[in-house]
């Protein structure tokens, strides 16, 4: 619950993006969104939540984002991939 809003936080551990679709866009502009990376994280809220949020894996974090849920789908804004190719272990 974050200010009287419930969602939920998503962790993707082996990356947002399946093998295939991988290939695919890897030379493709995906928004800010890494085609390659090792995980993914996302957090999701109900219809005309806005948060200003920063996500955090291991020592990586995100910049500052403003985060608006309409409620047709999922945003850019909403998910993130570390810049690091590898897990911090």
């Amino acid at each position: 619950e974050i200010g009287g809003a419930v969602g939920f936080l998503r962790f993707w551990p082996n990356g947002y993006y399946a093998a295939v679709t991988r290939r695919e866009r890897r030379d493709t502009d995906l928004g800010g969104l890494r085609a390659d990376a090792w995980c993914a994280v996302g957090l999701f809220m109900p219809p005309g939540t806005k948060l200003r949020l920063r996500f955090v894996v291991g020592a990586e974090k995100s910049d500052v984002r403003h985060c608006y849920w309409e409620g047709n789908g999922s945003v850019v804004h909403q998910v993130w991939m570390p810049d690091v190719k590898e897990p911090p272990f």
